[in-house]
């Protein structure tokens, strides 16, 4: 394959490279596997590059910066069936590129939750949904008391799970009206001035980006890259022929080992933030780690993903809330009076979601831990 790459990369380069993809079999080496898997993910990356560029969609960072983060969890992964060197190489020059696409999705995430925010500080209540939470509550209570098989103790945790998620979005708007009752108007409208400033910061960031984008680096890996990918037994190790459907069980309960040590390690109930953190960490490679390969694998594996994302969505929030929280509490510094009062008052919301979302991981961490999400992967794997 000629690889000819543009300033830009063109649509043209792209759909010859789609043309190259393939379905991934068990009997596949893991190295043959792993490029097969890699190429559709830089495909994907590279679908979504013009549009991080223009930044008309901030779903296109994200979707980009996605991909990276799969290809370097892939990377790591299939260490061991590729050159050292084939892997240090091309996992530093994605990582160049994911940092790059983070700082300008960070603030993306920051602009997204202040606007939210103050679009609650007018809002009228919302009782319907509190009745709704009280509803879910009380069947939690009622399916845990009655619960004396475990189907009925998993009913019960998956509706707390449920509740606990609605209580934890509903603490930042029920925290938003009562800090800002006094003039929420004028509240509102200093927060569209710190947004404003944001705004201003994260073009900065992606100027930063687009320098990445096209610099000759850039262009000289997508190029390396791009043949790497499209030539089978290029860079591979002398343990790349273990096949796919030997390897991959072994790579799944590796991973969910390291996820469920940290109950051994660390109170869950009580556990920092930063546990939290890697706690996610370890999910999001698990999650990887079978999502990558998820085409060999039988149905199941669909609901058990499934339940991965679940539990990502509520650390990545918990992460996204003390994040915020500690950028946006050094812009305090920079902001006139009125300005910070209003960014303060969205700092204590994001506190109170903070303690609302640690507080409830537990339920969902249990719910994980059940024997029906468990049996969802075992049953998975015997399809290979």
């Amino acid at each position: 394959m000629d690889i000819v790459v543009e300033e830009t990369v063109a649509a043209d380069f792209i759909t010859a490279l789609q043309t190259r993809i393939q379905p991934v079999s068990p009997l596949d080496s893991m190295a043959e596997a792993g490029r097969k898997v890699l190429l559709a993910d830089f495909v994907k990356m590279l679908q979504h590059e013009a549009g991080s560029r223009s930044g008309a969609d901030i779903e296109d960072v994200h979707d980009m910066r996605v991909a990276t983060r799969r290809m370097r969890s892939a990377l790591r992964l299939l260490a061991p069936y590729f050159k050292e060197k084939v892997i240090y190489t091309f996992g530093r020059r994605l990582r160049k590129v994911a940092r790059a696409l983070g700082a300008v999705r960070d603030l993306d995430v920051m602009i997204e939750g202040i606007e939210h925010y103050a679009q609650t500080l007018t809002a009228p209540p919302k009782p319907a949904r509190k009745k709704k939470q009280a509803a879910a509550d009380g069947a939690a209570s009622e399916a845990a008391q009655e619960a004396a098989q475990e189907a009925a103790q998993e009913a019960a945790q998956e509706a707390a799970q449920e509740a606990a998620q609605e209580a934890a979005q509903e603490a930042a708007q029920e925290a938003a009206q009562e800090t800002a009752q006094a003039d929420p108007a004028v509240t509102a409208a200093a927060l569209q001035e710190v947004i404003a400033m944001l705004k201003f910061q994260r073009e900065a960031l992606r100027a930063d980006l687009i320098d990445v984008l096209d610099s000759k680096r850039y262009r000289r890996f997508v190029q390396a890259y791009s043949v790497f990918l499209t030539t089978p037994g290029m860079g591979i190790s002398h343990d790349s022929l273990y096949p796919l459907g030997l390897t991959l069980p072994m790579l799944a309960y590796e991973h969910l080992a390291a996820v469920r040590a940290y109950a051994h390690n660390h109170d869950i109930e009580s556990a920092a933030p930063d546990i939290l953190h890697a706690l996610r960490v370890e999910f999001k490679r698990m999650r990887y780690a079978v999502s990558l390969f998820s085409a060999v694998l039988g149905t199941e594996i669909d609901g058990f993903i499934d339940d991965l994302k679940k539990i990502q969505d509520h650390l990545g929030r918990l992460n996204d809330v003390v994040v915020a929280q500690a950028a946006l509490g050094d812009l305090l510094t920079d902001l006139d009076t009125e300005q910070a009062v209003a960014l303060q008052h969205y700092i204590d919301a994001l506190a109170a979601e903070q303690v609302q979302l640690q507080s409830t991981f537990l339920s969902v961490w249990q719910r994980f831990n059940t024997k029906t999400v468990q049996r969802k992967l075992a049953l998975a794997l015997t399809a290979l």
